[in-house]
């Protein structure tokens, strides 16, 4: 291989990986960008929730505001949790750990973070309020399953993978 030859592959094995950080960066930025699969729920929660749900006008614009206004409770005590764990682990780097300071702490992310398991369940019950007595049963069943892939999140990928194991009859 001459100089010339040697140039010219690292020019285009350059060009190739420039093309493939673009690509990864615009699936990390912009994911609604890419094509969706056939049957795939596209979109956010939020309109998934309302078209399998069937909402009418009206019942899109609450359920819009009872979304905004749980986000950004939820925002607000995820931040409180972030801001409290950060003042445990500063306590916890000390020579000497304040067993009351560590514990109150402790406390607090607990508080807090059962306030956002009520804030959900309140959400939720926002969202039963304003569906018709024929969307109740598919909220029922929506409410469900989003139970169910909560609990297997907050249980980890082992948990998930238990779950379905069991669920595919041991495949």
């Amino acid at each position: 291989m001459n100089i010339f030859e040697k140039q010219r592959f690292f020019v285009v094995l350059s060009a190739v990986l420039l093309v493939l950080n673009l690509v990864l960066i615009a699936i990390m930025v912009a994911p609604d960008l890419l094509p969706r699969e056939k049957g795939s729920r596209g979109g956010s929660p939020i309109n998934y929730m309302s078209r399998e749900l069937g909402f009418d006008e009206q019942q899109k614009q609450q359920l819009t505001q009872i979304a905004n206004e749980h986000r950004g409770e939820i925002r607000k005590l995820k931040d409180d949790v972030e801001r409290l764990r950060s003042s445990l682990f500063a306590e916890l780097s000390r020579s000497e750990v304040d067993p009351q300071k560590r514990d109150e702490l402790l406390s607090a992310i607990g508080s807090t973070t059962s306030e956002m398991e009520r804030s959900t369940l309140l959400f939720f019950s926002s969202i039963r309020s304003i569906c018709t007595d024929e969307q109740l049963p598919r909220f029922e069943e929506m409410a469900a399953n989003i139970h169910k892939r909560i609990g297997l999140q907050r249980r980890g990928s082992r948990g998930g993978e238990r779950e379905r194991r069991r669920r595919d009859g041991g495949n």
